[in-house]
């Protein structure tokens, strides 16, 4: 069973997504770079992920639309 709690900012959005994403692309983040300088795939799953987690009602529609990676 998946956890279900409320993401309520930015930060925790981030970190939940690295914790669900496979291992092979969280081996391809890199912190210090802003979004426009990850590697196409982590941009990719990460709007895909934020669409899912939207349309489930894990994050709000407004942190939906702002969320940066």
């Amino acid at each position: 069973m998946k956890n279900t709690v409320t993401i309520t900012s930015m930060r925790d959005a981030r970190k939940t997504f690295l914790a669900e994403i496979s291992t092979e692309l969280r081996k391809q983040y890199r912190k210090g770079l802003p979004q426009n300088r990850q590697c196409c795939d982590i941009r990719t799953a990460w709007c895909c992920w934020v669409d899912a987690a939207a349309k489930s009602g894990r994050i709000s529609e407004h942190l939906a639309n702002t969320a940066i990676l």
